[in-house]
């Protein structure tokens, strides 16, 4: 299909590169990301386990250790959202593709209405 072409042509490592988080508060650490995350063609899961998009990790180091395990969704032609959450919380980032780099905004949520968003690009490097 066209979409696994797309996400086989995304996969791999991506060098993050976030801005300033702003707008309502959010729980200590959410607006701390990975600096690389690695997209795999493998199924990811949504909150409840169940099959849902392709794999999405964080890959660990001394920050970014709230998200590890996400999905990622390919949204039309040069579209990407990439999502871990938990339920509670999540953060979400939504971007334009192109072979080298992905550039949006990346979205803090909670359940009790904290909110905050920060411009972000993501560029493609060497796996760990």
């Amino acid at each position: 299909s066209v979409d696994a072409v797309r996400a086989q042509a995304l996969a791999g490592c991506w060098a993050v590169q976030v801005g300033t988080f702003k707008g309502s508060t959010v729980d200590s650490g959410m607006t701390v990301l990975p600096t690389v995350v690695k997209l795999d063609t493998l199924p990811g899961a949504d909150i409840w386990g169940k099959p849902f998009g392709r794999l999405l990790l964080g890959l660990p180091d001394t920050t970014g250790r709230y998200y590890r395990r996400g999905f990622f969704e390919l949204k039309g032609a040069n579209r990407i959202r990439l999502i871990w959450a938990s339920g509670f919380t999540s953060m979400s980032i939504d971007a334009t593709t192109t072979a080298e780099r992905m550039r949006g905004t990346a979205q803090a949520w909670t359940d009790y209405g904290g909110e905050q968003v920060a411009p972000i690009t993501l560029t493609r490097t060497t796996c760990p």
